[in-house]
């Protein structure tokens, strides 16, 4: 197993966020637990976005407080522009923000936690490690 840091996609927080159990519980809470899970601000953005009412925004916040959250730079954003435009002429369209998303993971060394389909596109044309856990 490794010990690299972890980024946690939106798409998992938001699954945990919504239901006490789901497979992905413990593994998050072990993650948690070694200092291992992290966030980063747009992921956050997309919580706080989502968020129904004041109840899911104190969830959110108590989340960025608790947890670590990765710095990002302006070479982030050309690096994302760059992996669209490569995953586009190869015939996958993928999210600017998921690109993004990914950059920082790669940038950060982390691996990367989510249950988004387009990630598994994405590392199979980027230097993103993809976080093992059964997602089922």
């Amino acid at each position: 197993m490794s010990d690299k840091p972890v980024l946690v996609d939106t798409s998992v927080w938001v699954e945990l966020l919504r239901r006490s159990v789901h497979p992905l519980r413990p593994h998050l809470d072990s993650l948690i637990n070694a200092d291992r899970a992290r966030l980063c601000g747009v992921i956050i953005a997309e919580l706080l976005q989502g968020a129904i009412g004041p109840k899911d925004i104190s969830a959110v916040e108590e989340l960025a407080n608790a947890i670590p959250i990765l710095e990002s730079n302006d070479q982030t954003w050309i690096v994302s522009g760059r992996l669209s435009h490569r995953l586009r002429q190869q015939g996958s369209t993928v999210g600017l923000v998921d690109c993004y998303i990914a950059a920082i993971a790669q940038e950060n060394r982390c691996l990367l936690l989510s249950l988004d389909k387009h990630f598994p596109i994405i590392a199979k044309h980027f230097s993103l490690e993809l976080d093992p856990a059964p997602t089922g």
